[in-house]
């Protein structure tokens, strides 16, 4: 095998080589083998060949190297011996044993006989070079790679340009995250910065492509960008688009956030400037791939894409590849920048004139890399317009990974928007018709990505109901991550609807497997998500008990966001229910234990998620307790939004409650200090809050106080909506109070300024709100304001007729429970108050003799309801006295059950059983309730009221007992 080429005779097929090569190898000497290694790189370059000569003989290659002393080889014959593995793959047969030998000999031999003296450059980058397909994953690579780099560190020759662009090409498939490859690239630094010769465009390409396994977490890494970037700096060629693209698609590992990242994109900057050459698809889709670990929010990325741009625009027509790398490359980029618009924008012209249809794995690539953008940009529309006959085209199955990168790449996107509501419409075949199993990544990512999404939206409902089986068929137990990611992911879904019940009850027993605990970020995040849930729906309820010991079992002292999110995502539930109620529990000694100062957004997040909830429950007085010193040391002003916000929270709330009025109290110096003026939303949710809120409270009287000038203050003109919810907040309120009459004259103004009409049960809720104040002049003004918008919408049939029956209910409700302090304060006006209350009555009646399905019977709200309704069917089916149940009496009024009990001599009595259930307790429904019940008597109905806990007590006899006894006097039978 001396001289010439190896294996002239191009006749010869692999097994020929096969062949010679088993019974020649082992038969040559040092000199002949490793001259056979040599040649045998550049004959398996030679592609026309389609022969393989080293990788198919590890075996007998290794056989032959151990024939001789492993301390035996020079320094040459180790840069021939290393080299010839750059056509070696680590999957190749007999793969690890021969580079454990090579690490070997190259220990041995440059250490026994002091031969690092005679490695050159030249020899570094040939050693090197044989490492240019080789992963540092294996653990023998990273063996010879700790021996090799103390030779790299004793050689004292110069480095050339050549030998640079050579041996960081040669790393392109190593890690920095090993500390052998770390160790190479700290060797490698000092020789690199000696360098004198300037790099050629060829050099700076393959330098920074051999790159992309190195992350700029990494000092060395960073170190080694710091003396590369003087190099590409002082480059004089022209780089050509292939070189351009080659060296941005090394960088794809490196951080923005890494000022030697920064610096070497402003030296490449110039470079692409002055590149004249065209741009192909190619070049598009490498230039950007590599920019995918760049955030827009450094000015050097965007000024590299500005600059990119037009070169994007110079390229005649993407392919498959292209578009999914470009897009991909973008997944940190915020369309909140002009030059990421920009980008988007040329993307979209050339996918949109590009005629071929793309892969799975592109349908994936392209919308995950979207996942910073905002469908509130045009030009994010425009990309989704056009990517959405491209995903529909795509003809290829979805695997699980690509359906979870799709929908995650969607997290910034509203389903508000047509062209995000037509790429949802697009995925849903595609989520269908994925035969893989989602594993438990995609389930949480695919779920995260749709967190601005609402299921209002049937292309929203139809992708929910599309990944129930998927999400049911995971078999992988979710870790808390994925968890946290599937519930965040719901924060805009509401439990009205049946989809995303459905999905809540397959997500419960995956959240239940979850073995790994959940940290206090976890489930911050994860009860954040629930928000739109009503605890209503079983499945929610379901879903917070599997959540109650991952909350126990997290050992982590919970921050203020923590906290915040926590509680902000509690807002649709109810204190009545066990469920929540036992998931405040195990959160007070979480909130209890937060030593991190509650910033205001997170005192106001908290509170406004307790919006729901009855200071009569323990659990949420205990909530209160430990929330209170929290907001008391929070230290940040608070905003006009977390006034509003804080005390909407509270509308549940009773100032009965020593920890509400604690909490009030603490609030008071907040709300004083507020600098930004309150808008009308604010000030409508402020006072809102307070409607379980007594004036005869200090605390109450107090939080007016320092409210009434932000009421004046507030320049916007209140909507209806305010008005209305501003109004019914002061329910609770006597005008004996100074501080209640100074509300009033701050608010008649405000009223009186309202541009909008308030629809019928704003109207009703206003004048509900201001019962009680008719000692002031301000009732007064306010109810005549009140009735000329009355009058507006009752004036004449057609408009009475366009009421909705819930609206009409609402209004004719709060009105007959205010009339009688109308008649008491106003007697010269009561006439035409009762006029008004004729012409509703008596559209109610209409309506509820027209079967009006409003005015029908409704559902039992629980068990208890049921039971006591159907034990007095079945005691008075004999008898003279009717039962009904869920009806309106008086044709206002839904009633539990009703018992029409026939009196000698005399009309019907009606009995109007109420079984008191929780909500029952709370100091705006008590309140009601007594109204209530001394208008129904007055109109000569007999009220008994029985609480719930009492009645699941009782036997059926003793409920027939009771029965009997409420109406034994008035029966003649």
């Amino acid at each position: 095998m001396e001289g010439g080429e190896l294996f002239p005779d191009t006749s010869l097929t692999q097994r020929d080589v096969d062949r010679i090569i088993i019974s020649t190898l082992p038969g040559l000497d040092k000199y002949d083998l490793t001259q056979f290694l040599l040649k045998s790189v550049k004959f398996s370059k030679k592609r026309d060949r389609g022969i393989d000569i080293v990788q198919r003989h590890l075996g007998v290659i290794k056989t032959c190297l151990s024939q001789f002393p492993t301390s035996s080889w020079s320094a040459k014959d180790v840069c021939f011996i290393v080299n010839s593995l750059q056509v070696v793959r680590a999957h190749d047969v007999g793969f690890d044993d021969l580079i454990s030998l090579v690490k070997t000999i190259v220990n041995e031999s440059l250490r026994a006989q002091g031969n690092y003296q005679e490695i050159t450059a030249r020899n570094i980058s040939m050693i090197m070079y044989g490492l240019r397909r080789m992963s540092s994953r294996n653990i023998e690579v990273r063996g010879l790679l700790s021996v090799l780099a103390p030779q790299i560190e004793s050689c004292y020759d110069i480095y050339n340009a050549q030998d640079v662009g050579n041996i960081l090409y040669s790393m392109q498939k190593l890690k920095s995250d090993h500390s052998e490859v770390r160790a190479i690239l700290s060797a490698l630094v000092p020789k690199i910065e000696s360098c004198r010769e300037t790099l050629d465009a060829q050099a700076v390409s393959t330098s920074l492509y051999g790159m992309q396994g190195m992350s700029s977490d990494e000092d060395e890494v960073c170190a080694m960008l710091d003396v590369l970037t003087p190099l590409v700096e002082s480059c004089r060629q022209v780089l050509s688009a292939q070189e351009l693209s080659t060296a941005l698609y090394g960088l794809q590992n490196m951080s923005s956030d890494s000022p030697a990242v920064c610096a070497m994109l402003l030296a490449l900057m110039p470079h692409v400037e002055d590149c004249k050459e065209d741009f192909d698809a190619k070049a598009v889709g490498a230039s950007l791939y590599g920019m995918r670990g760049m955030s827009s929010s450094s000015d050097e990325v965007c000024a590299l894409l500005l600059v990119l741009v037009a070169k994007v625009y110079s390229c005649t027509e993407l392919d498959d590849q292209a578009i999914g790398n470009a897009l991909y490359g973008m997944k940190n980029m915020s369309s909140d920048r002009g030059e990421v618009r920009a980008m988007l924008s040329v993307l979209a012209c050339k996918i949109e004139n590009s005629r071929t249809e793309i892969n799975a794995q592109t349908v994936g690539n392209v919308l995950y890399g979207m996942q910073k953008m905002s469908s509130d940009s045009a030009d994010v529309c425009a990309m989704l317009k056009v990517l959405v006959p491209k995903v529909e085209g795509c003809r290829e199955v979805l695997i699980a990974q690509e359906v979870g990168n799709a929908l995650y790449g969607m997290q910034n996107m509203r389903s508000n928007k047509a062209e995000v509501r037509a790429m949802l419409a697009a995925l849903v075949p595609k989520i269908e018709n994925c035969k893989e199993v989602l594993d438990a990544q995609a389930v949480g990512n695919g779920l995260y990505g749709m967190q601005k999404m609402s299921n209002d939206s049937a292309e929203v409902c139809a992708v929910l109901l599309a990944l129930v089986p998927k999400v049911k068929m995971c078999w992988q137990a979710l870790d808390a991550q994925e968890v946290s990611n599937a519930l965040y992911g719901l924060q805009n879904m509401s439990s009205d609807k049946p989809g995303i019940r459905t999905l809540l009850s397959v997500l419960v027993p995956k959240v239940q497997g979850c073995r790994e605990a959940l940290s206090a970020k976890n489930m911050g995040s994860a009860l954040y998500g629930l928000q739109g849930m009503s605890s209503d729906s079983f499945e929610v309820r379901a879903m917070l008990s599997a959540l109650v010991p991952k909350v126990e079992r997290c050992g982590e002292n919970y921050d203020g966001y923590n906290v915040g999110n926590a509680l902000y995502g509690m807002q649709g539930m109810s204190s009545d229910r066990a469920e929540v109620r036992e998931m405040l529990s195990v959160l007070v000694p979480k909130i209890d234990s937060c030593e991190q100062a509650l910033t205001a957004q997170a005192v106001s997040n908290a509170l406004y998620g307790m919006q729901n909830m009855d200071s009569n429950n323990d659990e949420v007085c205990a909530i209160l307790s430990v929330l209170v010193p929290k907001v008391e040391s929070c230290t940040e002003a608070f905003d006009a939004q977390a006034v509003g916000n804080a005390l909407y929270g509270m509308h549940g709330m009773s100032s009965s409650s020593d920890e509400v009025c604690a909490m009030l109290s603490v609030l008071i110096p907040k709300v004083e200090s507020c600098q930004e003026v309150l808008s009308a939303q604010e000030v409508g949710n402020a006072l809102y809050g307070m409607q379980g809120m007594s004036s005869d409270k200090a605390e109450v009287c107090a939080m007016l106080s320092v409210l009434t000038p932000k009421v004046e203050g507030c320049k916007e003109a209140l909507d209806a909506q305010s008005v209305g919810n501003a109004l019914f907040g002061m329910q609770q309120m006597s005008s004996h109070q100074p501080e209640v009459r100074a509300m009033l004259s701050a608010l008649v103004p405000k009223v009186e300024s309202c541009k909008e009409a308030l629809d019928a049960s704003l109207l009703g809720m206003a004048v509900y709100g201001i019962q009680g104040m008719g000692g002031t002049g301000e009732f007064t003004y306010l109810m005549n304001m009140m009735y000329d918008q009355i009058k507006d919408i009752t004036g004449t049939a057609v408009l009475l007729n366009s009421l909705s029956s819930k609206h009409l209910l609402s209004l004719t409700r709060h009105l007959v429970l205010t009339l009688p302090e109308v008649r008491q304060v106003m007697k010269e006006e009561y006439g035409r108050w009762e006029v008004i209350n004729t012409l509703l009555s008596d559209e109610c009646i209409k309506r509820r003799n027209n079967k009006d399905s409003y005015f029908q019977p409704g559902i039992f709200r629980s068990n208890v309801e049921r039971q006591i309704s159907d034990i007095s069917k079945k005691l008075f089916e004999n008898t003279p006295i009717l039962v009904s149940s869920n009806q309106y009496l008086l044709n206002l009024f839904e009633c539990d059950v009703v018992l029409k009990v026939p009196v000698l001599n005399s009309m019907d009595l009606l009995i109007n059983i109420e079984v008191d259930g929780a909500q029952h307790k709370r100091e705006k429904n008590k309140r009601f309730c007594i109204l209530r019940d001394k208008y129904m008597m007055s109109k000569g109905v007999v009220i008994e009221r029985i609480e719930a806990p009492v009645l699941r007590r009782m036997t059926d006899e003793e409920v027939k007992t009771w029965l009997l006894e409420k109406t034994f006097k008035y029966t003649t039978y």
